[in-house]
């Protein structure tokens, strides 16, 4: 994982291939995140990591108990395919088939979907669910579509 995490970073610091970077927020609607989720949006919040575009879905507390809730992170950054083999390469990832056109999941601390396409490289995280690989899966899938 400490190999993964440095990689992430580097591509959402990378410099934008041109202005017009699609949009987190708009590849995902608050009703397929709630669905993966398994309970209702409370929030979305567009920022940056970097200089790169992010998104967040944040559920209710979990309980009243607690503050702990789901959540979806979305980032994404421009670069090439060859870089992202590249990179891709140097992870212990497992292949993803079905989404985008190359695909890798991280299971480590951080669990997340790593995919490339239409020239970018996106990071999707699903946190405090039961199935993170499956519903991360589900989502990039949406997501693609909208690309």
């Amino acid at each position: 994982m400490r190999r993964i995490l440095p990689i992430l970073l580097a591509l959402a610091l990378a410099p934008a291939a041109s202005s017009r970077v699609p949009s987190p927020c708009a590849l995902l609607t608050n009703a397929e995140v709630a669905k993966a989720l398994g309970t209702p949006v409370a929030s979305r919040i567009s920022g940056k990591l970097g200089l790169e575009p992010t998104c967040t879905w944040d559920s209710a507390p979990l309980s009243s108990f607690t503050s702990a809730r789901s959540e979806v992170n979305v980032n994404l950054a421009p670069i090439s395919k060859a870089r992202f083999e590249k990179e891709a390469k140097q992870t212990h990832g497992v292949p993803v088939h079905g989404v985008g056109e190359a695909a890798l999941w991280l299971d480590g601390p951080a669990q997340v979907l790593w995919f490339w396409h239409h020239g970018y490289a996106l990071n999707l995280q699903v946190i405090d669910v039961s199935s993170p690989q499956a519903s991360a899966t589900k989502l990039a899938k949406a997501m693609v579509n909208r690309f």
